[in-house]
């Protein structure tokens, strides 16, 4: 198999050459630093995808019958009561399943939920993202907004809900001359049998393509010299890739042969934005 070709060389050895190297942007040296680099994507020593997905599976094996999820369900609110000292105390969390946000892919309108509540004996522990995380707070947050909805004050916490900050992504997607030999053969797919890249990356000691993250440079700059670390990132990858969108993995081919694309990541670190 071919693993680079003379077309994919000429591209990221300009890119290498064109900043300052950054070796590791997860060390505290390369934390603000400015230049390029290349991502690691969390790959372990064996070429390996190492993410929380991967632990969460490998524990539920290990503690049978102590772990268990809850796919395509929504949580819709953690309760409290009073604990030691008169504190609010979490004690489970209120579950809709088979109901989800409106961003989400599944969401088909609104619906009457089915809600049931999970309790614990030790402790609830949040891990949410972004959207309506202060509606799964339930009464935790800034009293005077929690008022103005006619919402009891279980904690005044003002930073529930605060400094949510946009991140704009914009593609640039060029055709290359002609097709890269990096695929030839690859069909990005997950039954080894089908796919020849995958065949081979499992056999034949992790070494090919599938070693790599979905990127291969990526270079930190900024947007004006007067800000005091980097605020544009930017990834170049041989790639075809339009932008996140509903339903973007059945509309798109996130390879393509013909195409390298770069993404540009802005993180606007003086936005105004507040929830």
């Amino acid at each position: 198999m071919h693993l680079l070709d003379a077309q994919v060389l000429d591209v990221f050895a300009s890119l290498a050459i064109s900043a300052v190297p950054v070796l590791d942007l997860n060390t505290r040296a390369g934390d603000n630093a400015a230049g390029v680099n290349a991502p690691s994507f969390t790959m372990n020593e064996d070429h390996t995808r190492s993410s929380v997905y991967q632990r969460l599976l490998d524990v539920q094996k290990a503690k049978s019958g102590q772990l268990q999820f809850s796919l395509n369900t929504l949580a819709t609110k953690v309760l409290t009561c009073e604990g030691e000292g008169g504190r609010p105390k979490a004690y489970g969390v209120t579950i809709a399943p088979g109901a989800s946000l409106p961003i989400a892919s599944t969401f088909t309108g609104k619906a009457e939920l089915d809600l049931k509540n999970i309790t614990v004996r030790r402790e609830v522990i949040i891990s949410a993202g972004t959207f309506q995380s202060p509606q799964l707070l339930s009464g935790i947050g800034d009293t005077e907004q929690l008022s103005a909805h006619g919402i009891d004050t279980v904690v005044n916490l003002p930073g529930v809900g605060a400094n949510l900050q946009d991140h704009d992504e914009v593609c640039v997607i060029w055709r290359m001359k002609s097709n890269y030999s990096l695929f030839n053969g690859c069909t990005f797919g997950s039954d080894p049998t089908q796919d020849p890249c995958l065949n081979y990356w499992e056999n034949i000691g992790h070494s090919n393509l599938y070693a790599f993250g979905t990127s291969f440079d990526a270079i930190t700059t900024k947007s004006s010299p007067d800000l005091s670390a980097p605020n544009v990132l930017t990834y170049f990858a041989p790639a075809f890739f339009r932008g996140f969108f509903r339903g973007e993995s059945s509309k798109q081919t996130l390879y393509s042969q013909q195409l390298i694309c770069i993404i540009f990541y802005l993180d606007r670190v003086c936005t105004r934005d507040r929830g």
